[in-house]
């Protein structure tokens, strides 16, 4: 000690050491590696506390969780340590869910609130006559809050512990009023139900699976009973004979380590011996989430078929095709580390990418390999580090590319990953169209208004922007239309945007669609809708005609937009920008940010757009493109159609909803042709004229002394209309601009009987449906008003608390 000081540190022995740990109860003479040693040194170092599975892989041991699961695997299964589950909440509020280790003798049961809680409801819930309770009973016998209230019921009906059931009161309670609601039905008491009683569940690890993997290779190896080692042959011949007698299905290298009775590293050596002697072959196959080397002899090479990728070079694209294996060389035998999986996962993800030529994410990609592999029988899911190793390796191969960048909208940042053809560079106006597109998604997601949500200065930003309140008429005022003005007015915008525009020869590049207010860019001098609306891109692989929802959408003017959306709910400064001549008009993308999210809220505004889509697909008006399964709404593409029919129903013989035809007078049928947009209008004009004057809607009364037929007695409608629905679904890129019109043609004008044209309230509003504008705004504001106050209030006293914390947790630190 004079000479070294505190420098010397006393240890015991290795053995002592050794036996203190695995405690008097385990074998002396185990064997662990070095990794479970230090693992089991770690975790008795401390003691009673024990330590995290996340802080040993993470902190100490500086390796992968896979790897540390399998350093532990064998100190858990000699009894040396135990596990339980442990719940910890990290700074950012999340729970973090790992395993905590503790030495056997050490070894103390420590329970989280929720675990303890639904012991608890189970125990009560037994004791109680037929196993079920009120909810407010329980409530009561917990004294928990709202929240952990909730929460321990989801867990237990997660956990299918307990269901949920309703009964009445007053068999609940006989005395117990009032037993009616003010409908007159029977008020319903909410009630839980046990359904097995609560045990203790040990921690959800993988060592299960190892232990049924190991259970199914055991069960494939016992298929084939042992043989051990024939001393009169060598091995190498011992070898050959196993795999030649397994036929065409192969055999692994467990299998034949098993069967001879050898280490893997023996049988391994065979194998490779074997192989590289051209007596054998070796082709991967899947076994459920794995993928395991088969082993064939050379005398079924050449009937035997495997899988191989095979590189077109004229298109690039992986074809996957049968061949025969043809017995090589020595030299030249390779294994084929490649699956039918693995290249089949290769080829759906090149032939999409060829289809689509930019796909946005992985998430598309994930989902369409497991729809094809769920259709052929497959169990297990893809998950997205299997898509992205894919995509990483058709990147190297040059089959593709992968463009990340970074898109900020709104003080909103958002990563986005696009999967793109080899042809596609990152200027290509394609790449610039999805980033617009993705801006626009953006403005109108709905997460965007929590932005701002802890600083107080933005408080009323938010509330501003997130509170939407339903308000009678307020749609109607602000220049909604009914439903067939809707679709003229859809119609003239598409004609126009796609057909009519003075610049659409020189709309293949990019347009800016969110420019600043202060100069808007100006494509037409007149003072109308079609002030500022810039052409629709051009698609170099679709002609003239074609256009994508997209595309159109970030040319809509808010004028167009109030027609065709209906909006009931208060928006700061819209009615501003109504009244202004010209603010009117603007663009959707280049309002003021507050004003665009509430707009935009949760992208309603691209349903009602489609829905207004759909019904022109049913007048035969516009043509869908083809749709895939993974595409969103404003990805599809749509032909306008120059061509129409309109049928002179006006002759008609009165019906409630179906016309007649007379075969003495058969309807005139007119035919349109949409070259300019005088057109269009004497288009929807004749067909007001012919709609409203078709003596349609005759009460039943009036008709009751007429025999029933059979279109009287089944409504086609009725029968039909699914099909009619469908219509739209069915995309084609083939163009079919011949004047026909979709459906039955027993509506007015030749149109589906289901659309209904003859009523009035389809054209016009009638005088019962009309407020008071000046009434519509006095009750927008009272309500906005009353509501942003209590909101206020709340969120004052939220946001208040919040600081308090934050300045509590700063003093403990600094303490």
């Amino acid at each position: 000690m004079e000479r070294y000081g505190r420098k010397l540190v006393v240890v015991a022995s290795q053995t002592l050491r050794f036996r203190t740990l695995i405690g008097s109860e385990s074998d002396p003479d185990l064997k662990l590696n070095d990794d479970s040693y230090c693992l089991l040194e770690r975790v008795g170092r401390a003691r009673w506390q024990g330590e995290l599975q996340s802080d040993l892989h993470g902190n100490y041991f500086k390796t992968d969780a896979r790897k540390l699961h399998y350093i532990r695997k064998s100190v858990v299964k000699h009894g040396l340590i135990t596990m339980q589950s442990h719940v910890s909440r990290v700074k950012s509020g999340q729970q973090q869910h790992s395993i905590l280790l503790l030495l056997k003798r050490f070894h103390i049961n420590r329970r989280s609130k929720y675990d303890i809680l639904m012991e608890y409801v189970s125990n009560l819930l037994q004791e109680l006559p037929g196993q079920f309770s009120t909810m407010v009973a329980v409530r009561e016998q917990l004294n928990v809050t709202e929240r952990t209230f909730k929460r321990v019921f989801q867990y237990m009906r997660a956990a299918k512990l307990v269901e949920f059931c309703k009964y009445p009161l007053e068999e609940l309670d006989p005395s117990a009023k009032p037993c009616l609601t003010k409908k007159g039905n029977k008020v319903q008491v909410r009630c839980l139900r046990l359904l097995k009683p609560y045990t203790k569940k040990g921690v959800a690890d993988d060592d299960d699976d190892d232990d049924e993997d190991d259970d199914s290779g055991a069960r494939r190896r016992r298929a084939y009973p042992p043989e051990g080692r024939i001393m009169e042959k060598d091995v190498l011949s011992q070898a050959y004979h196993i795999v030649l007698s397994c036929g065409t299905k192969g055999t692994s290298k467990s299998d034949i380590s098993y069967r001879m009775n050898v280490g893997n590293l023996e049988s391994r050596m065979l194998c490779r011996r074997l192989e590289r002697d051209g007596l054998i072959k070796g082709f991967m196959v899947d076994e459920g989430r794995q993928r395991t080397t088969k082993y064939i002899s050379h005398t079924y090479s050449h009937t035997k078929r495997i899988y191989l990728s095979l590189v077109d070079e004229s298109n690039g694209s992986i074809r996957l095709i049968q061949v025969t294996c043809r017995k090589k060389s020595k030299q030249s035998v390779e294994t084929t580390r490649e699956t039918y999986r693995l290249l089949r996962r290769k080829n759906l993800i090149v032939e999409a990418v060829h289809s689509f030529k930019v796909i946005e994410g992985l998430f598309p990609l994930q989902k369409m390999i497991n729809d094809e592999e769920k259709l052929d029988g497959v169990r297990f899911k893809c998950c997205k580090k299997t898509i992205l190793r894919l995509v990483h390796s058709l990147s190297r191969e040059g089959l593709l590319k992968m463009f990340t960048t970074t898109v900020i909208q709104d003080d909103i940042t958002k990563k986005v990953e696009m999967v793109v053809h080899p042809s596609i560079q990152p200027n290509d106006e394609i790449v610039h169209r999805l980033i617009e597109q993705v801006r626009f998604k953006i403005s109108s997601s709905y997460s965007t208004v929590f932005f701002c949500l802890l600083n107080f200065c933005h408080l009323f930003i938010v509330l501003s922007a997130v509170s939407v309140f339903a308000v009678r008429g307020l749609g109607k005022s602000l220049g909604f239309q009914p439903k067939m003005h809707r679709l003229r007015v859809v119609h003239t915008f598409l004609w126009y945007v796609i057909y009519g525009h003075p610049l659409k020869h020189n709309s293949t590049g990019s347009h800016p669609t969110s420019e600043p207010l202060a100069n808007p860019h100006m494509f037409a001098d007149e003072e109308s809708w079609k002030k500022f609306i810039p052409p629709v891109r051009v698609h170099k692989e679709f002609s003239s005609g074609w256009a994508m929802v997209g595309d159109v959408l970030l040319c809509l003017p808010l004028s167009i937009f109030m027609q065709v959306i209906q909006i009931n709910y208060k928006v700061d400064g819209l009615e501003e920008y109504l009244n202004d001549p010209v603010k009117q008009h603007y663009l959707v993308g280049v309002l003021p940010a507050r004003m665009r999210r509430q707009l935009l809220y949760r992208r309603k505004y691209m349903f009602s757009f489609h829905e207004n889509l759909q019904k022109l697909v049913y007048m035969g008006l516009l043509q869908f493109g083809p749709v895939e399964k993974f595409k969103d709404k404003d990805q599809v593409f749509v032909f306008l159609r120059r061509n129409a029919t309109i049928v002179d129903t006006t002759s008609a013989e009165p019906h409630y909803w179906l016309v007649t035809e007379s075969p003495d007078k058969p309807f005139d049928k007119r035919k349109y042709t949409f070259n300019t947009a005088e057109d269009i209008e004497s288009y929807w004009f004749d067909l007001m004229c012919v709609c409203l004057n078709t003596p349609l809607g005759v009460i039943r009364s009036r008709r009751s002394e007429r025999n029933v037929t059979e279109d009287d007695a089944a409504p086609s409608f009725m029968q039909e209309r699914n099909v009619f629905v469908g219509m739209a679904y069915l995309g084609s890129r083939e163009v079919c601009d011949d004047g026909t019109i979709p459906g039955d043609s027993k509506g007015a004008g030749g149109l589906d009987s289901e659309f209904f044209a003859h009523l009035k309230r389809n054209w016009l509003w009638t005088n019962y449906l009309l407020v008071d504008k000046t009434v519509c705004k006095q009750n927008a504001r009272q309500t906005r008003e009353v509501y942003i106050l209590d909101t206020c209030i709340i969120c004052f006293f939220f946001v208040f608390r919040t600081q308090l914390l934050w300045k509590r947790r700063r003093r403990t630190k600094s303490d």
